[in-house]
């Protein structure tokens, strides 16, 4: 009998049951596409290894603050627009690794905010980047994945190539 618990077909989340899940080492709820406040406070309570919340689309500033002290290793988020505020807050994230590939677009506020976070970012559903943003990501002290562009300006590359960390194409 295994302990795992099938979190595929969850639609919605009660804080009581957020901080059960938030046991598991890697948690992972695909289809839950909203949260409120008090379920993202227990949930950045999650000390495993991968919360994956590929079904929030949107979010608010306050989920995102709340979100932003999950203490584990990667946080992926399935945003697929970001304002400057909820940036604001994510780029205060202290885990090794923020996933936003489902990002298409990024202002350079919002580049700005995120590249203040030490840890790797990965932004790979970006197909191209403005300068300002490529100056802002070469700050960035952690691995840069923007392995979905398809255009980039000579500025913004020799923006890029001032990165001392590692930054992936592929």
């Amino acid at each position: 009998m295994s302990n795992e618990i099938d979190t595929d077909n969850l639609k919605e989340l009660t804080p009581k049951l957020a901080v059960a899940l938030a046991k598991k080492d890697y948690l992972s709820l695909k289809n839950v596409s909203v949260i409120s406040d008090a379920v993202a406070v227990e949930l950045a309570k999650h000390k495993g290894d991968f919360l994956v919340l590929d079904g929030l689309a949107t979010i608010s500033d306050s989920v995102a603050a709340a979100l932003a002290k999950h203490n584990g290793r990667a946080l992926r988020l399935g945003l697929t627009s970001i304002s400057d505020a909820v940036a604001a807050a994510l780029g205060k994230s202290k885990n090794e690794q923020l996933e936003l590939d489902n990002l298409t677009a990024i202002s350079d506020a919002a580049a700005k905010s995120l590249a203040e976070r030490k840890g790797t970012l990965s932004l790979s559903g970006l197909t191209t980047i403005s300068e300002a943003t490529a100056q802002e990501f070469a700050k960035l002290k952690g691995g840069l994945w923007l392995e979905g562009l398809k255009t980039i300006s000579d500025a913004a590359a020799a923006a890029l190539c001032k990165r001392k960390e590692s930054i992936s194409f592929e």
